[in-house]
């Protein structure tokens, strides 16, 4: 996604957390300490091969690394999208494709107000800083905003990324002016050119 001069990734790049596992822990036995057992926790996701692997190696490392106990529930798209729209979960497995090149794409779905929004996530920060993101003529007060909902989603971790898709082409050495995009026509052959 472009930044300013360039992807705002190499512009604002994430500053990497630190796994600690010590201090998860440590938190997940004070919660059973407190509560005097752990709470079962369910992971919703769509019935598909995907969904199903990813859903058993989460269900997997949070109950040897953790203890906790995941209940995985995989349903129907229809029946995954009501339940999810209800928030009848405590994790949910989910994907968002970009719709258009631009940060706000992404950013939005964390807004207060978006249906999108399963986890009903919810900052007066977040919403100010994307409200100003969302108007702003600025392409540096804009992108200086999308670092700051950046940062409010490293703090308060209301999802966490998994996997980014990608793909990888073959191209002809002779062969100029291909244009490779998420969006829109894909090849694009506009400018495409043979040379010498």
């Amino acid at each position: 996604l472009p930044g300013v001069e360039d992807k705002f990734a190499l512009e604002y790049p994430l500053l990497k957390q630190p796994v600690n596992l010590a201090l998860a822990r440590q938190l997940v036995a004070e919660v059973e300490q407190a509560n005097g057992e752990l709470p079962s926790m369910t992971l919703l996701t769509v019935a598909s091969p995907t969904g199903a692997k990813i859903a058993e190696y989460l269900q997997g490392i949070m109950g040897q690394g953790l203890g906790l106990s995941i209940k995985v529930d995989q349903q129907t798209f229809k029946q995954y999208l009501m339940k999810a729209e209800s928030g009848e979960f405590d994790m949910a497995l989910a994907s968002w494709y970009p719709d258009f090149n631009d940060v706000v794409t992404y950013a939005d779905l964390l807004a207060s107000w978006n249906a999108n929004n399963r986890g009903h996530y919810s900052n007066p920060d977040y919403d100010r800083w994307l409200k100003v993101l969302q108007v702003a003529g600025d392409k540096t007060e804009r992108m200086a905003a999308a670092a700051q909902l950046q940062a409010i989603i490293a703090a308060d971790v209301p999802l966490i990324p998994m996997a980014e898709t990608g793909s990888a082409y073959l191209q002809h050495g002779n062969l100029r002016g291909v244009v490779r995009q998420v969006l829109g026509a894909d090849p694009d052959y506009t400018a495409a050119r043979i040379v010498p």
